[in-house]
């Protein structure tokens, strides 16, 4: 587990603690808080790099295994994510309450939540709002009003 980075992120915690006469702690003082990186591990031997937390503001990306956060627009040719494979046409079947709506096709709850939507018939047509929450084939929405 140790040579396949199983401790990489680990905290590290330096203390300086002081003891009175009879070897009870008094008061510990934090000298150091960092982070754990494996460098070398294998049969009896671990190295491990610590670094303050400070550091993680000087890491370029892509580090290691993950990328934190994409650097493209979503949806555009960098991204590589095709919007069409998630558009889908819909009917509004009933309108439940203010900026809610049934829609005619199912989904998994929370599936366009945060995603958004765009009016192509009606008094709506050509508006484009934000989709808050969708659960249970119902659509709440951002409105102006």
């Amino acid at each position: 587990v140790l040579f396949r980075s199983g401790l990489d992120g680990a905290t590290l915690d330096l203390r300086r603690a002081f003891f009175d006469d009879a070897g009870k702690v008094i008061e510990c003082i934090d000298l150091f808080h960092g982070i754990c990186e494996v460098t070398q591990g294998g049969g009896f031997i671990l190295k491990i790099s610590a670094k303050s937390v400070v550091q993680k503001l000087n890491i370029e990306y892509p580090n290691r295994r993950y990328y934190p956060q994409c650097p493209y627009s979503i949806y555009s040719k960098e991204c590589g994510v095709d919007i069409k494979a998630y558009r889908k046409k819909a009917k509004v079947t009933a309108v439940t309450g203010t900026n809610t709506v049934q829609i005619d096709i199912p989904f998994e709850d929370g599936y366009y939540t945060a995603g958004g939507m765009e009016w192509i018939s009606g008094p709506l047509a050509g508006q484009a709002t934000q989709i808050m929450d969708s659960k249970n084939s119902t659509i709440i929405y951002m409105s102006a009003t």
